[in-house]
């Protein structure tokens, strides 16, 4: 797999994290730093296949490798996918329950340098179905990143710099309620179970980059190991075959409400017979990947859904103006930097997407939650 440079290219409307980027390509004893294992374990990891391209490892695909047959060679990773597993775990028993969490959101963008002016759009918590409370503790603001103009779009508090800026970054503080959704059985629902089964068992659940350029109606390509991708890759190709049914579905985004294991999150929520359900293909396809009673969580997920995750959209949105389209990750944010210059050397007249990917959420955008059971 190819690191950040070759996979999110400067050139036309979008302008790439670059060095900046959280997750670069690594050498090996800076990847075995990173995931407590010795520089020579790694090395051999390289011997048995792990790609590399320049001497450099991608992290993610380094994941990857490791995830499917190897977790006994990487503790830290075994023990990460472990309590992933463990958080949903009430859900999947049948225990769980309402939950409020108290949210800390810790936005930061990667730029490559400093740009001339930027409009960040960043997700606000909202009120759903399964979040009947969200109240605003302490509303998103910037953090020793000069003084945007601050509106509210939409679902969205976006911040305007019309000065120069390297490094934004905003915090904020929401206290929601989370209710579970207990698991009804209704009229379709083991159609909807063998459907999500079926594709559970040949999904290969890999982390990814995903780029702004996508066209998420694109079917997945299939590869050695059959499909695979990411949750929102999962999910996806859930919702293509339900529009070969015929069934209307709309995507749903969020984030695990656990602080050491928050990552965004994406499932749907479907048309049934007794209306929209929710339906999480992903969580069955990673029990499989480690080996768990995968069956249970296609069970537990097809109609029911946990309190363990705060809901940001339900549905697609679409914000205006976004050059070259909006991202893939239009329901977690957008980012609109003015260029340096344009082709006439005038600053700030050249418009850039700068939400170059939504890797951003994996482990450096940082949510923290506070829990307290009702």
């Amino acid at each position: 797999m190819s690191g950040p440079s070759a996979k999110f290219p400067s050139r036309g409307p979008f302008l790439a994290p670059g060095t900046a980027h959280p997750h670069p390509p690594l050498a090996a004893e800076d990847l075995a730093e990173r995931l407590s294992v010795s520089t020579p374990e790694v090395l051999s990891w390289l011997k048995e296949g792990l790609p590399a391209q320049g001497g450099l490892i991608d992290p993610f695909a380094a994941a990857n490798w490791l995830c499917w047959g190897r977790l006994e060679r990487c503790p830290l990773l075994a023990r990460r996918w472990q309590a992933y597993l463990r958080w949903f775990a009430p859900h999947v028993h049948g225990q769980d329950a309402p939950a409020r969490y108290r949210v800390t959101q810790d936005h930061r963008l990667y730029l490559p340098h400093a740009v001339p002016g930027l409009s960040w759009y960043v997700p606000r918590i909202p009120v759903c179905q399964d979040q009947p409370e969200a109240r605003v503790v302490e509303r998103l603001s910037p953090r020793a990143s000069g003084s945007p103009e601050t509106t509210t779009v939409g679902p969205f508090e976006r911040f305007t710099w019309s000065e120069p800026i390297a490094a934004p970054r905003v915090v904020g503080e929401t206290e929601v309620l989370v209710t579970p959704r207990p698991l009804d059985l209704f009229p379709d629902h083991r159609m909807l179970v063998e459907l999500v089964a079926a594709l559970a068992n040949e999904f290969r659940y890999e982390y990814r980059h995903h780029l702004p350029a996508e066209d998420p109606r694109d079917p997945l390509p299939i590869g050695r190991d059959g499909i695979s991708g990411s949750c929102l890759d999962c999910a996806l190709e859930l919702g293509r075959r339900l529009d070969e049914l015929g069934r209307p579905w709309r995507l749903c985004t969020g984030i695990i409400a656990n602080s050491v294991v928050a990552n965004p999150h994406f499932w749907l929520k479907v048309d049934t017979t007794i209306g929209w359900v929710p339906v999480d293909p992903s969580l069955p396809a990673i029990a499989r990947m480690l080996g768990a009673d995968w069956m249970a969580y296609v069970d537990a997920y097809v109609g029911g859904c946990d309190a363990r995750r705060i809901t940001l959209a339900e549905g697609t949105l679409h914000l205006p103006m976004i050059p070259g389209g909006a991202t893939v990750g239009s329901s977690i944010g957008e980012a609109i930097a003015d260029a340096p210059d344009d082709a006439a050397g005038k600053p700030g007249v050249a418009k850039l997407n700068a939400w170059a990917c939504i890797d951003w959420v994996c482990g450096d955008c940082s949510w923290s939650f506070a829990e307290s059971r009702e």
